[in-house]
This record gives structure tokens, sequence and C-alpha cells, in this order.
């Protein structure tokens, strides 16, 4: 979403001159500009003023665009991690899964922080994931995070418990209500992996929000920050139409909030003069000691 902040214009000056009305126009520009600035503002999903002082965490984020990790036509960018690489093909524009085997299909490229939107149609039935921070060994779902794709309307998924239902982050936490739309409709999946959050949304409603230093505790893959993304199969079939992303891991450039947040944990760091806190960022990739946010470089590199 595009942030309009209202400011008085740089190098405006009112000059009453000989005008009749000059002096009085000068005082309706002031005004105006005393009122303009004190217009709130959306800022980082909250109302601020514009008088407020700048966050540089929000001033100038940068701006990186979204590339196509499947191009319609062919795997490349992808391979086989785990499984038969009979499972995958393309077909009409659609990367399909069948579903004969256990395994997944990664990315060769790394991610850290990123917002994802993968476009997904499961069968009756059907079951399957989107992997985040993926280890190259070891299960996925653990070293790394999995975020579930569920026909969870069938009747042998009705009891799932919350972190099992489609959008939830498996054995972390989910949804508090079923989100997903029938069996052999397309759905729209969006995660966003920040430096100390991980959130997904399904069909446009929230689904779950995780906060990576709590999930660390009893789930060791919330403590990775990178790897690959990858698509599971997991003994049926889904098709994926679309997989974007916006934000790679090499950059640095992640979703925006993530900026705010490594800031806001930064400053408190700096506050509270903890060297054990200064090492957690760290451990997160995060140096208290540059600006933020880093400059990026182009998505394409």
């Amino acid at each position: 979403m595009t942030t309009t902040v209202l400011e008085p214009e740089a190098g405006v000056h009112v000059a009453a001159g000989r005008h009749p009305f000059g002096r009085r126009r000068g005082c309706w520009l002031v005004a105006s500009l005393l009122v303009l600035t004190a217009v709130p503002r959306f800022d980082g999903g909250r109302m601020a003023r514009a008088d407020e002082p700048g966050d540089p965490a929000v001033a100038a984020v940068p701006r990186v665009p979204w590339i196509d990790l499947f191009n319609g036509r062919n795997l490349d960018g992808w391979e086989v991690v785990e499984g038969s690489e009979d499972d995958w093909s393309v077909v009409d524009g659609t990367l399909t899964c069948a579903g004969q085997d256990h395994g997944w299909l990664g990315t060769e490229e790394r991610y850290d922080n990123f917002r994802l939107v993968v476009e997904f149609r499961l069968p009756a039935g059907g079951d399957s994931g989107v992997f985040l921070r993926a280890a190259d060994e070891g299960n996925p779902a653990f070293a790394g995070l999995e975020v579930q794709l569920l026909d969870d309307r069938a009747a042998e998924y009705r009891h799932q418990p919350a972190h099992g239902r489609c959008g939830g982050i498996y054995s972390v936490a989910g949804p508090a209500r079923l989100l997903s739309k029938p069996a052999g409709e397309w759905q729209t999946l969006e995660i966003v992996c920040g430096i100390d959050r991980v959130t997904t949304s399904l069909n446009g409603q929230p689904a779950t929000e995780i906060d990576l230093t709590e999930a660390a505790k009893r789930h060791a893959g919330a403590a990775r920050m990178t790897g690959r993304i990858g698509l599971q199969s997991w003994g049926t079939a889904v098709e994926f139409r679309r997989v974007r992303l916006q934000g790679l891991g090499r950059s640095g450039c992640g979703a925006p909030h993530s900026w705010k947040s490594a800031a806001t944990a930064c400053r408190s760091t700096r506050a509270s003069n903890s060297s054990s806190a200064g090492g957690s960022m760290r451990s997160r990739g995060v140096n208290c000691g540059r600006p933020w946010p880093p400059k990026c470089v182009a998505a394409s590199t």
C-alpha cells in the first residue's frame, strides 16, 4: 500500500504585496498548512500524525519489484530436493504435482525476508504445503517452517487442530476457523516472512501470525532466518499457477514491517545497553549499528 503523507510544499512563500486581499490570503495559507501537518496518516498499520518525528525504518522503505518464481513454462529455478522428479510437471501454464511420492520441490535460491503469494488448487482430500526457509537436509516442516495446504473441509480432516488447517503454520499455530474454499477451486495464500514474525493470509483473510522468538522455543525451524522456498508432494495431487515473491534474501530486503520491527528492536537494545540482546539481534542477521533500512540491490541480481 502506498502511503501518502500530506506535508507543506518546500519553499512556499506568501507575500501580501499590493493585492487587496494579500495579507488575508497569506494568513489563510499559513492556517491551511498548519491544518495539513496535523492530518493523521497511516504508518505501518497504525494511525500516526504527520508532525511526528520520522521513523527511519518507515521513511524511504525500499521498493523491491515482484518476481515470478514459477515462469509458467518449465521448472527453471527449481529442483527436486526429495522424492521423484516424475511427480512434477508443467501443463498448460500450471505447475502440477501428481502426488505419487512424498517429497518436495525447492527453489535453487535461498531467501530470508520476503512476501510470497501462491495460487493453488487442491482436489477433494488434497494435502500439500509451502516450505519457508527450509534447509537442504532433514524434514523441511521442522528444518524450516511449513504453511499447510489442506482440503480441511473434507470429512477426514474435520477435527484437524488449528495448526493443521489450511493457512496454518504446521505444529506451531493456525487459524481459529476454516478459511479455505471448497476442493477444486483456486485459492490464494499470502505469506510474509519477517525478521521477528511470520504471518499468513488465506483468500484475503488473516490466518496465522507467529512470533519467531517464542515459536523457536518449541519449534527449531522457527530459528532459521534463510533457506529454500518449497512446494510439498504428500500423496495427493496439487496444482500451482502463480508463485510470486517480493524481496530477495541475498539483498537483505524484505517485507516493510520487518524493517520497522528490526529498528524498534535495535532501539530497545541500545536503550538497555545489553550485549546479550545485541547478540540475539545479530543472530537474526540484524546489525544494529547500521542505518535502517539498509540499501537494497535490485531483485534481478
